[in-house]
């Protein structure tokens, strides 16, 4: 099947000149897997992978074919080193191993071969092919229209030669010690007090602040959460070098860091959340805070004074690819129907669903703790 996989050409073309062309996917059904002589069910329930001594992952490593160390679980990736400039690498999607999980792909695990083939297909042309969750393809699409490097041919010798490309992440950054995840080795001891807690909002107005001719209204407005995520990444200013710290800055909009300054005296209506805490409680005194929400702050009339900060003065709109092919996406898929074929009622199985489950989970996990893994994992790749 892998052999056939290769052959057959299967794969994508690359988003980017600098890039390389997706490799094959190959979605296992149950069917397929038990006449592969798969199990049902992964017994290491720890690693959920199976045993480098399993007979079907000992045939298939004879060739001189090799797993990542991630092993043959939901997701594996088999591959053979470079050979001649050519890749030869297939990645393969159990869905009965809980490949398609329901937190990104819905139900679309529990379609009949050829909508999932359908609903898969379409993702893969119009936004990247799935490799996990719709967060590690939102993520994997970021460095792939970003590529680190580039073939570039020295003048003076002639040969070709590998070199960076304009507005990429390419070498390894830290993120400043407020933006650092609670694992990250340089936020260890750190102070509760240093911590940026800049999360989207879980919140909800008690039932008994609704007034009387709210209730009376004829409808209620929805907003789209993950067309929110994908909008503000438009012309967003991302720092792609080191972060410096400065004392007492003077607040600059448009430079991305993050601020420790007063927020608790700004006023906003009543009913509605502060925008300054995931919760929507006001804060009671200085804090980390982002840039954008500074800048929110100063548009309702607050004076921004940061006592410090973290800012990246090496920065540029590293997100405008990403977003210009999610929005593009976007607009094809809402008007083909769903995977199920019907026009409509199962939205969660179209793949305008899962295009628009994308933007969201990326721009927060590159901003909070994935920042350095893009930069590395791009620069192995380049």
């Amino acid at each position: 099947m892998v052999t056939w996989a290769l052959d057959a050409g299967l794969g994508a073309e690359r988003p980017h000149r600098a890039g390389r062309d997706a490799d094959p996917l190959v979605v296992v059904t149950a069917a397929a897997a038990a006449r592969l002589r798969l199990p049902a069910e992964l017994d290491d329930r720890k690693h959920l992978r199976l045993t480098e001594s399993h007979p079907v992952v000992k045939q298939l490593l004879k060739p001189g074919r090799k797993l990542t160390k991630r092993g043959f679980g939901s997701w594996t990736k088999v591959y053979k080193p470079v050979d001649g400039g050519r890749r030869q690498c297939v990645q393969l999607a159990f869905p009965h191993w809980d490949a398609l999980d329901t937190r990104s792909w819905a139900d679309a695990a529990t379609l009949p071969a050829p909508q999932l083939a359908q609903l898969l297909g379409a993702y893969a042309t119009r936004v990247v092919t799935p490799r996990g969750s719709t967060a590690a393809a939102g993520l994997a699409l970021m460095t792939e229209l970003r590529p680190p490097t580039q073939a570039v041919k020295d003048e003076t010798t002639g040969t070709w030669r590998s070199g960076p490309v304009a507005g990429s992440l390419l070498e390894a950054v830290d993120p400043a010690p407020p933006e650092a995840a609670s694992e990250h080795p340089i936020a260890q001891n750190r102070d509760e007090r240093d911590v940026m807690v800049e999360e989207a909002h879980v919140w909800s107005r008690e039932l008994h602040a609704v007034t009387d001719d709210e209730g009376e209204a004829p409808w209620a407005i929805g907003l789209d959460v993950n067309a929110a995520f994908l909008a503000a990444a438009s012309r967003l200013p991302v720092g792609i070098g080191a972060p410096e710290h400065v004392t007492a800055p003077r607040f600059d909009p448009k430079m991305p860091g993050c601020w420790y300054v007063d927020l608790s005296g700004v006023r906003v209506d009543p009913r509605l959340p502060s925008p300054f805490t995931p919760n929507g409680i006001a804060p009671t005194g200085p804090g980390w805070y982002a840039t954008p929400t500074v800048a929110y702050a100063a548009e309702l009339g607050a004076t921004v004074e940061p006592l410090q900060a973290w800012i990246r003065p090496e920065n540029g709109p590293y997100l405008d690819p990403w977003y210009t092919r999610l929005r593009e996406s976007g607009r094809v898929l809402g008007y083909r129907g769903n995977a199920s074929g019907s026009g409509g009622g199962v939205f969660a199985r179209s793949p305008h669903a899962r295009a628009s489950d994308t933007p969201r989970p990326g721009p927060q996990r590159l901003s909070r703790y994935r920042f350095r893994r893009v930069a590395r994992d791009g620069g192995r790749r380049g």
